[in-house]
């Protein structure tokens, strides 16, 4: 298995593992990074399920593309109201790695 894999599972189960923990406490700032650990979490999950996929859009994508992805899917995992300025920040990068693929010659063939 890829370590870069294993290392997004490790991640993952420890965000959730402390989001579990801090659900057991009785305080209301416990509950609330309660709920942001285990939100992350799940997400983390999500991308270490679909790594392979993700993989081969390194093709595609440019490596600075691809974290500010994740780093706006963690955004809204911790923070879901800043969808909407998240998506047109995720679409502008998609376009703009598009653009700058095109303009040097880089296009990957299909």
């Amino acid at each position: 298995m890829n370590p870069q894999r294993v290392f997004l599972l490790i991640i993952a189960l420890s965000a959730l593992a402390g989001g579990a923990i801090l659900l057991l406490q009785d305080s209301a700032q416990s509950q609330t990074y309660s709920g942001i650990l285990i939100r992350v979490g799940c997400m983390l999950g999500a991308l270490w399920l679909a790594f392979p996929q993700l993989a081969s859009l390194r093709n595609r994508f440019s490596i600075l593309t691809m974290g500010v992805m994740v780093l706006l899917l963690l955004l809204v995992a911790a923070r879901p109201r800043i969808f909407p300025i998240a998506a047109a920040v995720a679409i502008a990068t998609i376009l703009l790695n598009g653009l700058l693929r095109k303009l040097s010659g880089n296009v990957p063939k299909r």
